[in-house]
């Protein structure tokens, strides 16, 4: 069966579940900006009571919900079965992935740790680089205005990374996806835009120069080398220009 994620720029409220006896966190990741403003956090839970899945409805979990979509707030959660989640129940934490939402400024992002037990790594796909938590340990990122980034950042990794394909509204970022198709097509009528090979294992294109239409929904069609095709769904914004007086 194929895989289809949905992409998409958006801000999230919190909202909590009914409250139930839960396993203890193993660690908490909060982010904010450099300037202090707005704080998420997802809280890591691993525990023999979870199934191997993320859990969504077991009051484990705290959901995140849509909200206005023009309010940029920063925000650093985990889905699951479409379900965005800023609490992590699952019986082991290898392999989760986490996505990372920016505000309307470009700017440097600080995660700070805390209530850490045992050994958790965190891995940046975009820096291609790994760190180990530690209780009131950080690490500052950079990510682009307006910018979403499904799957950046993933819990206790599998080496080598996980092949995995980043969005920010203008540009595709294909990784570890040497030899595989990109084919991309409007989501109304499923015709296609361009289809264009990948050469070597981090690809980035450039999407405004592909002629796609501001605004618009498409299908990212994505066949490796070798194993099962992936679908995702983007909707492409150009760049937005700040006019400094």
């Amino acid at each position: 069966m194929k895989s289809i994620k949905f992409i998409m720029v958006s801000a999230l409220s919190v909202m909590t579940l009914a409250a139930t006896a839960a396993p203890t966190a193993v660690a908490k990741i909060s982010v904010a900006s450099a300037s202090g403003n707005g704080n998420d956090a997802v809280i890591l839970v691993e525990s023999d009571e979870c199934s191997a899945d993320i859990e969504t409805a077991t009051g484990k979990d705290i959901v995140k919900v849509m909200n206005d979509a023009n309010d940029y707030s920063i925000n650093l959660y985990a889905v699951s079965n479409g379900t965005n989640l800023s609490a992590i129940g699952t019986n082991d934490l290898s392999d989760v992935a986490l996505t990372f939402v920016s505000n309307k400024t470009e700017t440097d992002y600080t995660m700070t740790f805390s209530n850490v037990t045992g050994t958790i790594k965190l891995y940046d796909a975009v820096e291609d680089q790994e760190i180990t938590l530690a209780n009131a340990g950080t690490y500052t990122f950079s990510v682009a205005a307006n910018s979403t980034i499904a799957d950046r950042f993933i819990i206790n990794r599998s080496a080598p990374a996980e092949p995995g394909i980043c969005f920010n509204y203008e540009k595709l970022q294909i990784t570890g996806y040497d030899g595989a198709q990109v084919e991309l097509l409007n989501y109304a009528d499923k015709s296609s835009v361009f289809v264009e090979s990948v050469s070597g294992d981090n690809v980035e294109i450039d999407l405004q120069t592909k002629g796609l239409t501001a605004n618009t929904q498409y299908f990212v069609k994505l066949s490796p080398a070798v194993g099962e095709a992936k679908e995702y769904v983007i909707k492409y914004k150009p760049a937005v220009t700040t006019v400094v007086p």
